[in-house]
């Protein structure tokens, strides 16, 4: 019987979902997960013979889904009407083609795999359910690699420069100036140590401040070049560091 969810304010979800059975209509979907602790990242992977599918329910033993989200597949989340064992739904605005889904969800607790049921295309009925394991090797060598831009850009109203980084996964971003000392005097960095946390993958920005020794080089000279050592340590994954040359100028 179909199971109504009652009347909705958004037109652009569905009305109703009626749940079947699972393997009512085998996929052929496969899935890969990785992460750790309370987030992970399922890839599902959609063979060019499946039938559409609107939208995938997801849920894991012991614990529940705290949110479910797409980075590549635009969509909202729902809790009505889910096949047991799920207990998050992720509404898909376009139907999946064949290819790849990547879906981000955050847990009560640490899983070891999940349950997914994907939904026909109207999003009235559950069609089949499939496993995905989480990889562990896959979250104990998370990447440390990243990119900073050799350039800064100098933001006026703050009085600092800002140093582009793209990093791969969460993790802490930090900055500090390499100086060089000698036996008769200490050198003095020219601007402070930075530091960002982030809590995945993309473009951060580092902020240098000057120091007052920065302040005074920069006053004397209009410019000063510094050699800085930025790292990158993933949240499970062995840091990286990259020394960089930057020219600081209002």
């Amino acid at each position: 019987m179909r199971k109504f969810w009652g009347i909705l304010l958004c037109a652009a979800l569905p009305a109703a979902f009626l749940v079947s059975p699972s393997g009512a209509v085998p996929t052929g979907d496969s899935c890969t997960a990785s992460g750790s602790g309370t987030a992970y990242t399922l890839v599902i992977t959609i063979p060019g013979s499946a039938p559409q599918q609107g939208g995938f329910a997801v849920g894991a033993s012991g614990t529940t889904i705290k949110t479910i989200r797409s980075t590549d597949a635009p969509g909202s989340s729902s809790a009505k009407s889910l096949p047991a064992g799920t207990s998050l739904a992720l509404l898909l605005q376009q139907p999946a083609l064949p290819g790849s889904v990547t879906v981000s969800v955050a847990t009560g607790t640490a899983v070891k795999s999940f349950s997914v049921d994907a939904a026909n295309p109207a999003q009235t009925a559950f069609i089949d359910r499939f496993t995905c394991v989480v990889s562990p090797s896959t979250a104990a060598t998370a990447s440390g690699a990243f990119t900073a831009v050799n350039k800064t850009t100098y933001n006026a109203k703050g009085g600092t420069w800002r140093e582009l980084v793209t990093v791969p996964a969460a993790g802490l971003l930090s900055a500090t100036q390499q100086v060089t000392s000698n036996q008769i005097n200490a050198a003095k960095p020219l601007v402070e140590s930075s530091k960002v946390t982030v809590k995945s993958g993309g473009t951060y920005t580092l902020t240098l401040s000057l120091t007052g020794a920065g302040r005074t080089a920069l006053k004397v000279s209009g410019s000063t070049k510094i050699r800085l050592a930025i790292t990158f340590a993933p949240k499970n994954g062995k840091h990286t560091t990259q020394m960089v040359e930057l020219m600081l100028k209002r």
